[in-house]
């Protein structure tokens, strides 16, 4: 459905010095984005401050980025904070033209793996949208949940913040027998510098942070020792 090779970019969400969302210059962030080969675009997701943007915030930057990417590359766009603002932003971002979402942890999270399954399963059964489900911070499958994620039809992957990298050597090799499309990405902030690790338990793709303050290092990185493969592996 989606090709997550190649520069999957977070753009950050601008602010003016009263405190509103600045669109125009998060529009023009975005462009150059685009312009300099981004692959995906996720809005408003982590390094854009999903946390911190009101509905009213998140839809104008949303819209924005649907109209600056318009067919060059798709929209993903941040969600979470308990399953009815999940809903809520999801339906949002369906309405404006997105193609996907990172789904985040519920706010103040406690608890086992079980309500983590049910918390992905309530917001994804009402999804107008394929999900991502964010693995970071409390938010943290075991294998088996792994599974059960991987068998709900709207969620296709699973974005890794934990640096895990055993916890997910053994997700990638159980779920690709089960569903073999399911996607994982490296989340972590740097991903480029964990890249080699990540690829050798089977994680083929990344975000990259470091895009939205300094593309040309990152567009490097992917088109140097990122892109030299054998088959699924990496020659560092």
């Amino acid at each position: 459905m989606f090709d997550f090779n190649g520069i999957l970019f977070f753009p950050v969400t601008p602010f003016t010095a009263d405190g509103e969302v600045d669109v125009a210059v998060f529009g023009q962030h975005v462009k150059r984005g685009l312009d300099k080969g981004a692959r995906i675009v996720f809005a408003a997701c982590g390094t854009g401050e999903y946390f911190a943007l009101d509905d009213a915030e998140a839809g104008r930057v949303i819209t924005e980025a649907v109209a600056r990417c318009a067919g060059r590359a798709p929209v993903f766009v941040g969600a979470g904070g308990g399953v009815g603002p999940a809903r809520t932003r999801i339906a949002q971002a369906a309405a404006a033209g997105a193609d996907g979402v990172l789904l985040f942890a519920p706010d103040g999270l406690i608890g086992g793996t079980a309500g983590l399954v049910e918390y992905v399963t309530a917001v994804a059964e009402t999804s107008e949208l394929p999900i991502i489900a964010y693995q970071r911070g409390a938010m943290r499958f075991d294998v088996p949940a792994t599974v059960q994620l991987a068998g709900l039809p709207q969620v296709i992957g699973l974005k890794e913040g934990l640096g895990d990298i055993e916890l997910v050597r053994r997700q990638v090799a159980t779920v690709q027998e089960v569903r073999p499309d399911f996607v994982f990405i490296n989340g972590l902030p740097t991903a480029e510098l964990t890249m080699a690790a990540y690829r050798s338990v089977g994680v083929e793709y990344y975000s990259s942070a470091v895009f939205a303050f300094a593309p040309d290092i990152a567009v490097a990185f992917n088109q140097g020792a990122f892109a030299l493969k054998v088959g699924h592996r990496v020659l560092d």
